[in-house]
């Protein structure tokens, strides 16, 4: 699945740039007793590089915090465990964020955190979509080309 940009600005600083510009919409989730091989199949066939966990609420309980994210890497991590269930290999709470912060704050985090990807909430605390580290070099590549730029190598001519 081919992803474009977003309408919105072109140049500019991250911390100008909302999480809404990059964020990929929606969510893949599973249950937290899922297995290792029910993780991997999921993001296979989906093409994508994290899943949220879902984790139970009791009734009346605020959906913050309830959730978990398993990326691609984490996934590598518990090949060899294949007894673990999502649950146990998503990181959780996740680190969310809202669709009006900063993609700066976003890389920030990432960077603190050591985190590949990270939740996107409404204000109810149900997830909306994910923002990856991907997702935001797709943002600097886009600000970093001009019309008049020429690539870093030139292919040698045969003389």
């Amino acid at each position: 699945m081919k992803r474009e940009l977003k309408s919105g600005p072109s140049i500019g600083d991250l911390d100008d740039t909302p999480v809404s510009y990059s964020m990929t919409e929606g969510v893949v989730t599973l249950r937290p007793s899922a297995s290792v091989a029910e993780v991997a199949r999921v993001m296979a066939k989906e093409k994508i590089h994290s899943v949220v966990v879902a984790n139970p609420l009791e009734p009346g309980q605020d959906p913050r915090g309830s959730w978990g994210v398993i990326s691609d890497l984490d996934l590598l991590a518990a090949a060899r465990t294949p007894e673990a269930t999502a649950g146990s290999l998503a990181a959780s709470p996740s680190l969310t964020v809202s669709p009006e912060e900063s993609l700066g704050r976003v890389a920030r985090l990432m960077r603190d955190y050591q985190a590949s990807h990270v939740l996107v909430v409404g204000f109810d605390g149900v997830p909306l979509g994910v923002v990856s580290t991907l997702d935001i070099a797709r943002v600097l590549a886009k600000r970093l080309v001009t019309p008049d730029s020429r690539p870093l190598t030139t292919p040698e001519t045969p003389q």
